[in-house]
């Protein structure tokens, strides 16, 4: 395990204000020989022992998400679904750029969503959904190729729906409801010939029945 895994995960942890049922209390300096058998939610690579996947799903955590994340540079999956994080999407969330997965629904993120994330050039999954983000859906979404399901539902964004998102042909899973967009359906979305779901609707709140999901 190389300390800058470490580092980082430990930043993580301190920027972690409640963790109520104490399940990362093992998550310290002196246990980091173990970090990747009794470490909860953490999974690396066989042979690196490099973190390639954290899960962190429905323990009532809250805190902030460190920039500390975006140093786990062979990080595939970030899964934080259904706890009480708050404050902002950190920006350098863009440097992980072999990151396939990113979870970070049922929370009380806030801010807008970085456009750095238009740079996760194999990400197959985002999930921002019933958080509190605000302003415009970036256009550098549309650079998102290896995208199939996008959930932004049950926020507080505004604006025009980007004609971008047309770009996204492996599209599968759309869901924009809940949101306050003004203007037109881009013609574009005409385009994601491979989708099977798509919600716009303001008052659609079925979003909120959906569980997490373990990855």
């Amino acid at each position: 395990m190389g300390t800058h895994d470490l580092d980082a995960l430990l930043s993580f942890r301190k920027s972690i204000t409640s963790d109520r049922y104490g399940i990362l209390s093992n998550w310290t300096a002196e246990n980091s020989e173990n970090i990747c058998s009794s470490w909860y939610g953490v999974r690396c690579r066989k042979g690196t022992k490099r973190v390639v996947a954290i899960e962190l799903v429905e323990i009532f955590l809250e805190g902030t998400l460190s920039p500390s994340l975006g140093d786990l540079s062979l990080l595939q999956s970030l899964n934080l679904c259904g706890n009480f994080f708050t404050g902002i999407i950190p920006p350098n969330f863009g440097e992980l750029r072999v990151l396939r997965a990113l979870n970070l629904s049922l929370n009380s993120l806030s801010g807008s969503i970085p456009a750095e994330l238009g740079l996760l050039k194999v990400l197959g999954t985002l999930d921002l959904s019933v958080n509190m983000h605000s302003g415009s859906i970036p256009a550098e979404l549309g650079q998102l190729k290896a995208l199939r399901t996008l959930d932004l539902s049950g926020n507080m964004l505004s604006s025009s729906i980007p004609a971008e998102l047309g770009l996204l042909q492996r599209l599968e899973f759309l869901a924009l409801d809940d949101n306050s967009f003004s203007g037109r359906i881009p013609r574009q979305l005409g385009n994601l010939t491979q989708l099977t779901h798509l919600s716009i609707s303001r008052d659609n709140m079925s979003y909120r029945r959906n569980p997490c999901k373990h990855w």
